[in-house]
């Protein structure tokens, strides 16, 4: 899948998974919550959580359809979920807490994410400060004294 396509999936990851853990909390069923996050999403991800649900009609298990998102979307958040929902699912643990969990914890990635890149802009911010904006004040501050300085030199 493109760049554009992952980044996009990593933006709406941490809201689409809230809004999973909500319903699921409301006491929907999983497929069911999934069905809402699906029809009330209007990005990439709605799509895939379509597909997804798509694959389950059809005869796929929740793991098989989940670890098919996994393999469709390179994300490391949304290998994650499906790897967590496939384990809770075969342990037998309740979903809302695995949910809210996930929620969380892709929330601070995308925090972390967002960090790390504004860390950055001063690095990138450097090196067209230094070729574009020095020169010319290294012509206007040394400029007149170099002209000076050939003068003087010229009345010897």
């Amino acid at each position: 899948m493109r760049h554009r396509h992952r980044v996009a999936a990593q933006r709406a990851f941490p809201e689409s998974v809230a809004l999973l853990a909500v319903c699921v909390e409301a006491g929907s069923g999983f497929q069911a919550a999934l069905t809402q996050v699906a029809d009330n999403a209007d990005d990439i991800l709605a799509g895939q959580w379509r597909r997804v649900l798509a694959d389950i009609r059809l005869g796929s298990s929740l793991t098989e359809a989940l670890e098919a998102l996994a393999a469709r979307l390179p994300v490391a958040e949304i290998q994650q979920f499906s790897a967590t929902v496939v384990q809770a699912q075969e342990l037998g643990l309740p979903l809302a807490p695995v949910l809210r969990a996930q929620a969380e914890h892709a929330r601070m990635a995308r925090k972390l994410r967002i960090t790390e890149a504004a860390y950055r802009i001063p690095v990138l911010v450097l090196f067209p400060l230094v070729l574009c904006l020095l020169p010319a004040l290294v012509a206007i501050i040394v400029g007149p004294a170099a002209l000076t300085i050939i003068d003087e030199l010229g009345t010897f």
